[in-house]
Order: structure tokens, then sequence, then C-alpha cells
């Protein structure tokens, strides 16, 4: 979570990072990135919330479940051998 001066909140991953601006993405599913001049930063905090739905796993199965620690794992890179059986 990313607080600016102008009391903005951003919550997301960093995916960037270096000694003039922050890159958050906030929206994984498009890819939304939002860059920030870290000399706008008030506050950096870890979420104390998962970005995870609550109650997703509970409708999924137990090879869903197994696919999903492997996409996370992987960054989502098919070919990699955690998708293999």
């Amino acid at each position: 979570m990313i607080e600016t001066r102008d009391v903005d909140i951003r919550t997301g991953r960093v995916v960037e990072e270096n000694d003039r601006k922050l890159v958050l993405m906030t929206a994984p599913i498009t890819q939304t990135k939002v860059d920030i001049d870290k000399a706008d930063i008030v506050r950096r905090r870890a979420s104390k919330v998962s970005p995870m739905p609550d109650g997703l796993v509970n409708s999924m199965t137990e090879e869903e479940i197994w696919d999903l620690i492997a996409y996370m794992e992987t960054g989502g890179k098919k070919n990699n051998p955690a998708f293999k059986k």
C-alpha cells in the first residue's frame, strides 16, 4: 500500500523500483501499472489483506488448486516443469 502526498492510496505489487520511482501493478489481470515518484510517497506498508478473493479455493477442485500454485510459482510460464504431472 502506497500513500502519496495528495492522500492518494494505491494498492498493488511493486514490479520495478529505483532511486527515483516505483512501479506498482494495480491490476494483475489487465497488467495495469502505475508509476509513482518516490518523492511523492509519504507512507509505504505491506497490506494486511491478501489480494486473493475470500473463499476462492472453496469452489476449486484439488487439481485446480495445484494448478493455481504452479501458476503463482512460475509466473504463468506454461513450459515450466511445475505444470507437468
